[in-house]
């Protein structure tokens, strides 16, 4: 029976190609295992603020205080996805109806119904007696923006920048990317290309607000169709790298410590594991910490291929619960769900407020405007700026690998301005423009030929 269980594993990706319906993601599948950021995101954040480890030592002494006290109905997590895409690629792109598709998928894990296979160790090693099954948590995509307008839940943000790191410049306007929605209302998500494999990273609990959510790599998102065996030598087709993802928001570690050999995720029903498992694994693959457990493969928080993972413990979901409850950290979005996840009208909203890609753009700042011409240009840009007030406009271009080309500061007048700049040495290409006027800042992308 193992044996056709397994077999089954790899010939599902094929049958799940033939049953997919049209419209969904076609995108090129990672030939290599996915690397989870963000313990690594964590200690960076821990480096840069020096309150920050007081505030997660203290959290995790409140933890079993907070675990006492479930929620006592179902929790609705309103998203919200920025997509940041370059402007020069000709992929396309997920559709509103792909992006729900994803999040009703983490859904599903979370109320744990995508089970397709049972691996041997559930029952050789108790691990169906630690099953926490439904952990009462759903996602939504909020149908409401701050101010109470009708909206999608989705926006397509063009940029020049390529291939973004793992350092939070992607959540801000300021950089190219897009600003977040108020993070303690929305769970923010962020699709991006990302470097080397990285399949993603989330800020933990605390922290700072604005950069609060999810970074995942475009390859990772969304439900992925098998082409042939030769993509699913690492499968990551079912949307569960999102999954392990929202665990790390709602303070779930990883089963394995990126800083300490042996390392303990700070949930008792979990088997200590040395390192992320790869793959799909059979029963008795042990890990090399004390006493050689075996590991916990299924887990939703370890990195096995999709189809083999379809659980959290009791002990994880009564932590992710504590996230939510009153005196959690995460208990505002919990309330937030409420009032911006109407699922009445969200089909007709979808239908009203279908847009192209390009339509759905970060809002030009009140108070000043600006025009570069001409564009594309060649050896000499013009700069209008209409202002409101008299301030410092600091205009800076950013090259294709996101590095700045040039930086000029002016200084603004009310009315109606001209400058004028050389682009004489300049490479040909696309540039990201960023002008900050106060504290304004509106970007744009601009075109170099020779």
């Amino acid at each position: 029976m193992k044996k056709i269980i397994y077999a089954l594993i790899f010939l599902l990706p094929v049958m799940l190609e033939a049953q997919q319906p049209n419209g969904l993601s076609r995108l090129q599948l990672p030939k290599t295992p996915r690397r989870y950021y963000t313990q690594k995101n964590l200690q960076r954040l821990l480096k840069a603020d020096s309150t920050l480890a007081r505030q997660r030592a203290f959290l995790e002494f409140s933890m079993r205080d907070l675990m006492l006290s479930p929620p006592t109905e179902d929790i609705t997590i309103p998203v919200v996805v920025h997509f940041i895409y370059s402007s020069s690629s000709n992929k396309s792109l997920p559709s509103v109806n792909d992006v729900r598709t994803q999040i009703d998928m983490v859904t599903k894990d979370f109320k744990q119904t995508t089970k397709i296979i049972q691996h041997e160790a559930d029952t050789k090693e108790k691990f169906s007696d630690v099953n926490g099954l439904d952990t009462r948590i759903s996602f939504c995509l909020a149908t409401k923006t701050p101010t109470g307008a009708a909206f999608t839940g989705v926006y397509y943000v063009p940029t020049v920048i390529t291939t973004w790191q793992a350092n939070d410049k992607m959540k801000t306007s300021y950089w190219g990317g897009h600003d977040a929605w108020d993070t303690e209302k929305y769970l923010n998500i962020w699709v991006v290309n990302l470097p080397d494999s990285v399949s993603g990273y989330a800020q933990m609990p605390l922290g700072n607000g604005p950069t609060d959510g999810i970074v995942i790599d475009a390859k990772y998102f969304g439900k992925k169709i098998a082409k042939n065996m030769a993509d699913t030598a690492f499968r990551y087709t079912e949307g569960k790298t999102l999954t392990h993802l929202i665990g790390n928001y709602l303070n779930l570690y990883d089963l394995w410590s990126e800083t300490t050999l042996h390392g303990d995720d700070g949930v008792d029903d979990t088997p200590i594991h040395n390192a992320p498992t790869v793959g799909c694994v059979e029963y008795r693959f042990m890990s090399t910490s004390k006493g050689n457990p075996v590991v916990m493969s299924m887990n939703f928080m370890d990195n096995t291929n999709d189809l083999c993972q379809y659980m959290f413990t009791i002990g994880q979901k009564k932590r992710m619960q504590a996230m939510l409850v009153k005196g959690g950290p995460r208990y505002k979005l919990a309330q937030s769900g409420n009032t911006v996840c109407d699922k009445t009208n969200l089909q007709q909203d979808v239908q009203a407020l279908q847009v192209s890609p390009d339509v759905v753009k970060p809002a030009v700042p009140s108070g000043f405007n600006y025009r570069l011409y001409p564009n594309p240009a060649q050896d000499n840009i013009n700069l209008d700026i209409v202002s409101d007030k008299v301030d410092n406009a600091e205009l800076t271009f950013f090259n294709a690998q996101g590095s700045i080309q040039k930086q000029i500061t002016y200084t603004v007048v009310e009315g109606n301005q001209t400058f004028n700049m050389s682009t004489g040495n300049w490479s040909p290409g696309i540039y990201l423009v960023r002008l900050k006027l106060g504290d304004a800042v509106k970007t744009e992308k601009i075109i170099i030929n020779k």
